[in-house]
């Protein structure tokens, strides 16, 4: 079943750029004011709405407000703004939402941000016994995706497939993690951390999420955000030209 996705843009032209940028990625309805996107989210149900910031009834602040009492079963919200509403009036608030789109943008940029917010979703939403997940680590980061299964608390095991970069063959990485927390990842005979640290920096190839996989072996002691933490300042230090 595809995921439902409510777009909320007063300006029509507007609004059929948004339309193009996300159509397949999605089940999507639309909303032209602030009233309208509320009656949708009670009558519809969306898993994400994307957002103008200025509606001509209200502000994507006032939707926000709306959609608090609804606490776990609030749809994921996106906002659109212009620089001067991000530096303005949104810059206090940014961590209220999932992302903030800032104007102008590519539209292609746009529906590969709507992707993996969709992606980070499902990955929040699935159950234990849900289906194995695949994506493309174009779309979804290995960062992005710990911090997904780190903040949704999912025990897993998480198939990392690149193509080698000696352009033979592929190379291929296993984390485990129990409640979000990394315990276990092996490529090859290497397990630990540094199995972590490595794959961090995969920018191609495809993943799987097995939600029934499980280790019974303790491999990496550091929690999920000390393992990003470092693994991130591993990569700026190895892209950092020499005698920097």
């Amino acid at each position: 079943m595809k995921q439902k996705l409510l777009l909320v843009e007063p300006n029509p032209r507007m609004l059929d750029v948004l339309q193009r940028g996300t159509s397949e990625l999605a089940e999507v309805r639309n909303a032209a004011s602030l009233a309208e996107a509320e009656t949708a989210v009670t009558d519809w149900s969306p898993d994400l709405i994307l957002a103008e910031y200025r509606l001509g009834d209200g502000t994507g602040m006032d939707l926000l407000e709306h959609l608090r009492p609804l606490g776990d079963r609030a749809p994921t919200l996106v906002m659109i703004a212009s620089r001067a509403d991000t530096v303005d009036r949104l810059n206090a608030s940014l961590a209220q939402f999932e992302e903030v789109v800032q104007k102008p943008f590519l539209a292609t940029d746009l529906r590969e941000r709507v992707k993996r917010v969709l992606t980070r979703i499902s990955l929040r939403r699935a159950g234990s016994d849900a289906s194995p997940l695949r994506g493309r680590l174009e779309d979804l980061s290995p960062v992005d995706l710990l911090q997904a299964l780190d903040l949704s608390r999912k025990s897993c095991a998480v198939v990392l497939v690149r193509p080698s970069p000696e352009g033979a063959g592929q190379q291929e990485a296993v984390l485990y993690l129990n409640e979000g927390q990394v315990r276990d990842a092996q490529q090859g005979s290497e397990r630990g951390e540094a199995v972590v640290y490595a794959v961090l920096g995969w920018k191609e190839g495809d993943f799987a999420i097995d939600f029934n996989r499980r280790s019974t072996v303790t491999s990496v002691k550091a929690t999920t955000q000390g393992l990003l933490m470092e693994g991130l300042r591993m990569l700026d230090e190895s892209n950092m030209p020499p005698g920097a």
